[in-house]
């Protein structure tokens, strides 16, 4: 038995090794080769895809790791960052950005309070963007280099003002906006003020007490913390500026819209004097300032700005105001065209506004397209 096993075996190691003919051989050997044929099959797969599966690993951890790593980098670098309402973002290390935007951020580095009497313009000794022909340290004078709009931002952190002193943005040296008004202010206060302008090559700008003495203005050791301006040159072409030339008071009541009898810039699509209503002429979103001398405002009148003829924001709260008075707002809103924007009293009566002899110094309005 044991010959004939050991024989058996030789005649199909024989046949699998030489290619025996008979049957048995043949069932054993195709199987094999299947085997040995899946094998290389799946092992030139799997080399393929591996290979290519590497640069898409790669390719998708990259934009993880900037996106977790770049804010923080960003934040750190850059503290002093001015966000615009255009797409654009105007950054304080950044003088030029876009063509035409430039930023210009005046402040006082290390300087506490610092006292301003009649006809002294408020000067800023450090510039943290400026060339050298825009601001003049000394005199407190910012000189336009170029035509175009620009946006005016003020801080001024008070730290007393007697009764009867005005601060006063000048434009070549003549009154242009009253942008603090005479009240006493005996505690720290701080005030704001934003406006847009049109100005030509060589014009001026300049922040000055223009009545009475004992402005005092806190600047703070940190960089421009307290006080500071901030003056961008905007790459835009609409603009629109509404003021009421030679108009003193004007008394408002309920439901009734602010109107602007004077438009330095604008179309006459734009803006009706009658009915105290801007209409967008195109789609865009729209830097949106106003500036209130109130003269008097009785308990529980409230003053909004409506999109069209619906509320929607309330820019002066319901308490009474019994001496003069200077409020600001500031709003960037998206437009369509067609939209309408006024300036109404939502609610009570006795609503009064100062506007000025001068063309826009006390009362006004801009609507600036900026995209």
């Amino acid at each position: 038995m044991s010959c004939i096993y050991l024989d058996n075996n030789i005649n199909l190691k024989k046949n699998f090794l030489y290619g025996g003919n008979d049957n048995e051989s043949r069932s054993i050997l195709l199987p094999v080769l299947v085997i040995v044929i899946v094998c290389i099959l799946i092992s030139i797969f799997y080399f393929i895809f591996s290979s290519r599966s590497l640069p898409t690993i790669i390719a998708s951890s990259i934009p993880n790791i900037i996106a977790s790593s770049a804010p923080n980098i960003i934040a750190s670098s850059t503290p002093n960052i001015i966000a615009s309402s255009t797409p654009n973002i105007i950054a304080s290390s950044t003088p030029i950005i876009n063509n035409d935007v430039m930023n210009y951020n005046l402040i006082d580095n290390g300087v506490n309070n610092i006292t301003y009497n009649n006809g002294e313009n408020i000067g800023f000794n450090s510039a943290l963007v400026s060339k050298s022909s825009e601001w003049d340290n000394i005199k407190g004078v910012f000189t336009a280099s170029s035509d175009g709009v620009y946006l005016i931002n003020t801080s001024f952190f008070i730290n007393g003002k007697t009764d009867g002193t005005r601060i006063a943005l000048m434009v070549n040296n003549k009154l242009r906006y009253v942008i603090i008004e005479a009240n006493a202010i005996t505690a720290e206060t701080l005030r704001t003020y934003s406006k847009v302008e049109q100005l030509n090559k060589g014009d001026t700008l300049t922040f000055k007490v223009t009545s009475r003495n004992g402005f005092t203005v806190f600047f703070g050791s940190d960089i421009g913390s307290h006080s500071n301006i901030t003056i961008t040159k905007l790459n835009i072409n609409n603009y629109y500026s509404l003021n009421d030339n030679g108009v003193n008071n004007i008394i408002y009541n309920n439901g009734e819209n602010i109107g602007f009898n004077s438009a330095l810039v604008s179309k006459s699509s734009e803006w009706d004097n009658i009915k105290g209503v801007f209409t967008a002429s195109s789609d865009g979103v729209y830097l949106i300032n106003a500036s209130f001398f109130i003269n008097g405002k009785t308990s529980g009148t409230r003053i909004s700005l409506m999109v069209n003829n619906k509320l929607r924001y309330v820019i002066i709260e319901a308490n009474a105001i019994t001496a003069e008075t200077l409020r600001t707002y500031s709003k960037v809103e998206q437009l369509s065209k067609g939209d309408t924007l006024t300036f109404k009293v939502t609610s009570g009566n006795g609503f009064t506004v100062f506007f000025g002899n001068d063309i826009g110094s006390h009362s006004n309005i801009t609507f600036t397209k900026l995209s």
